[in-house]
Order: C-alpha cells, then structure tokens, then sequence
C-alpha cells in the first residue's frame, strides 16, 4: 500500500500515487494501521478500497477475498453485461465493453454491428477468398490461393513437372 501510494518507481504507482491516492498518515506506524483495520482475517484476504477514487483509511478500508475484490476493481466495466447478453452481441466482448466504457448504453453497445472495425474489415476478406486450383475447397485467407499445405505441396510438384517437362522439350529441339 505504501508502495503503490509513495514509490514512483513502484510498478504500479501510476494507479494508485499517480491518481493521488494516499493513505491516512497515522497509518506510517504500523501499530496504527493494525489499531484501525485489526489483524488479516486469513490469507486468502486482502486490504480493499471501498471507493476506488478514495484514499486507504479506516472508512475506506476493509478485508475482503480476492474473488470479491475483482468485483470492485476500476476495471470492472459494467455489472449489467452479462455473459449471456454477449452470446447474442453482433459485435465482440472487447468491442462491447469499450464502447459500454465510452458512454454507449447496453443495449446499443451490444446491438450494433461494427462499421469500420478489423471485425468488418476480416469478414470482408474473407468473402473475397478464392477457390483452391487443386482441390476447389476455400482458400483459408484472401492472401493465400490454396486451402491446405498438401494443396500448395502438389501445385509446387506440378509446376516443377511442367518445367522439367519444357527444359526437356527445348534440349530436344
């Protein structure tokens, strides 16, 4: 906690120092900080920040498990999009919780379809896709004219029977 509040070389300092969050400066006695917030219920407990924009003080603070903890982290985006409200999203989770996170509402965030985005930009290559000359399947990508390595291995082999075949025909001449 210290660290994260003090250190500017501290990994996460930026989260925490860094938004100027501090903790009460009784708390640099240790005997005070256990005096407000009392011995560590367990180790699977940690200190959390009921308000995450607060400072670490004895209203502020409390022991609480990892798995709660998440539930409060800043980046917990928002609690109202549910796994099953993404499963019927037109776009995907990234895209919904950044959009949900720039202001859109839910229902928006997960009804829209993306415009410009890789999404759109992939699912239109991959419409562009060619047939493979050996076989007929698919390409796999638009860049790629074969659907397999087995497919390109036998275009390879064909093309150098073929040339193999014209040195032939010309040394004959």
């Amino acid at each position: 906690m210290r660290n994260r509040c003090d250190n500017p070389s501290y990994w996460s300092y930026k989260h925490y120092g860094g938004r100027g969050i501090t903790y009460d400066p009784r708390w640099k006695d240790f005997g005070e900080f256990l005096a407000d917030m009392g011995e560590r219920p367990g180790k699977e407990y940690s200190l959390d920040r009921i308000d995450n924009n607060g400072n670490y003080t004895k209203e502020n603070c409390r022991w609480i498990t990892q798995k709660e903890q998440v539930n409060n982290s800043s980046k917990v985006l928002n609690a109202r999009v549910t796994k099953d409200m993404l499963k019927t999203a037109k776009a995907s989770a990234a895209v919904v919780y950044k959009r949900v996170r720039n202001g859109w509402s839910v229902a928006d965030a997960i009804s829209t379809k993306p415009t410009s985005t890789y999404a759109v930009q992939h699912e239109r290559a991959m419409a562009r896709r060619s047939n493979c000359p050996i076989c007929g399947k698919k390409a796999h990508t638009h860049k790629n004219r074969y659907c397999s390595r087995e497919c390109y291995q036998e275009s390879r082999r064909r093309y150098y029977e073929q040339k193999k075949k014209l040195q032939t025909e010309q040394t004959t001449i």
